[in-house]
């Protein structure tokens, strides 16, 4: 994915990831073992590593990241741009 914040530019490089939080009733939360977020380093806005977009904020295309395509061949890691 980018390494710009969509926000006010910082450079997610220096993020930290981490697994997501979710609620599926009022008031329990839980972290889910299968997805996780970069978190930006300076206010802290997540973004789903699957979709690049705001897990807090759905819909809003102008905090969503340009995600990529990765995989695997020969042994070496890949990204497809």
């Amino acid at each position: 994915m980018a390494d710009t914040c969509p926000h006010q530019a910082a450079q997610l490089s220096l993020g930290s990831v981490e697994r997501m939080w979710v609620s599926d009733t009022l008031g329990a939360h839980h972290r889910l073992e299968s997805r996780s977020v970069l978190l930006c380093p300076w206010h802290g806005f997540e973004f789903d590593l699957e979709t690049g977009g705001d897990p807090c904020v759905p819909g809003r295309p102008d905090l969503k990241l340009k995600t990529h395509e990765v995989g695997v061949e020969d042994g070496e890691v890949v990204v497809y741009l």
